[in-house]
């Protein structure tokens, strides 16, 4: 799973490069029959049926953001001429990217959540995936190969196969190749909680995250009853977070709950954690307590809700305080010196 995540990044980031040359091998094809025409499939139709959660990158949105560019010119100086090449031809291939879906499931214990596998929707190639693979990481040049009627690639158990209409499922070997064949079209995301759920986001946003809470996972269950109280994870059904920065930065989160009294307890939960944060003295010296101040929580009677937006002028403004901190320490680490043993 490692090594799937991370050539995920590399999908999301990468771009066109040399040729590789003639990595082609062919695998016994795979006949397929009945299958549904393309043009009727979403990309939550090739995830897998016990999905529980997904989230959602809309890379051409985050493109499109000004902070974006702040960002990449903010690098140059940190990176080296090598680590430039590669960050702009990251940039060159995700010009191609429009969106990617991460579908969220459980360990084969059923005990933990694991990241599923990636629909990404663009207008790259297979052979695009290969040649940058062959500029990051030219021992692990994935090969060429057929899937059924479908043209994909395959370095150690991970594959992409591009299923048609700019869709590339990304993944295990095993788990793309049968979604690829046989897209289970489970519904899942039309379910009444993700109704609900997605209703307390943003529609558009560069991030979204819908997520059911997955039953049996102990350590998850920990997590929330000790922010929130001891019982509370059995009474939260599930939330969803989005992310915007088109101008300004805006934040949405919400929880569906069991009951109006769960909703209320953590509303009060939460407010009391922004109180005590509103009294750390390094809020003020960052300039950072407005910010705080701005969290709007509230809750009704199914779940509660919190939000934040910051300006695109305060944005810009702690941009530039993050990167005089790191140059700081930067130029620190530069002079200090060890001193000589006696």
């Amino acid at each position: 799973m490692m090594k799937t995540m991370q050539l995920l990044a590399l999908m999301l980031c990468v771009a066109c490069g040399g040729s590789p040359g003639d990595t082609s091998t062919i695998v016994e094809p795979v006949e397929v029959t009945g299958a549904p025409a393309v043009a009727q499939l979403s990309s939550f139709d090739y995830m897998p049926a016990d999905t529980f959660g997904y989230a959602e990158v809309s890379v051409a949105r985050g493109l499109s953001s000004p902070y974006y560019a702040m960002v990449r010119d903010a690098s140059d100086a940190s990176f080296t001429p090598e680590q430039r090449t590669v960050r702009d031809a990251a940039i060159a291939f995700a010009q191609m990217v429009d969106h990617a879906y991460l579908s969220f499931g459980l360990t084969d214990s059923g005990t933990d959540v694991e990241p599923g596998i990636v629909v990404i929707e663009g207008r790259f190639t297979i052979q695009n995936l290969i040649d940058f693979v062959a500029v990051v990481e030219p021992t692990e040049v994935p090969q060429r190969v057929q899937v059924g009627s479908f043209e994909a690639a395959t370095v150690d158990d991970v594959t992409v196969i591009n299923v048609g209409d700019g869709r590339f499922i990304f993944g295990p070997t095993a788990g793309c190749t049968a979604l690829a064949l046989n897209p289970p079209r489970s519904g899942f995301h039309t379910r009444p909680f993700f109704v609900e759920a997605e209703g307390r986001i943003d529609a558009e946003a560069i991030l979204r995250v819908v997520s059911e809470r997955p039953s049996g996972v102990a350590s998850l269950d920990r997590d929330i009853n000790s922010e929130l109280g001891d019982g509370t994870a059995a009474l939260i059904r599930g939330g969803s977070f989005s992310a915007d920065a088109l101008d300004g930065v805006r934040l949405r989160a919400g929880a569906l709950t069991a009951d109006v009294a769960t909703a209320q307890a953590i509303e009060a939960k939460l407010n009391e954690m922004r109180q005590m944060a509103l009294q750390q003295p390094m809020l003020n010296a960052f300039g950072l307590r407005s910010i705080v101040e701005a969290i709007s929580i509230s809750s009704d009677a199914s779940g509660v809700s919190a939000s934040l937006e910051i300006s695109d002028s305060e944005v810009r403004r702690l941009f530039q305080m993050g990167m005089g901190l790191l140059n700081m320490g930067a130029g620190a680490a530069a002079t200090t010196t060890v001193a000589p043993a006696p």
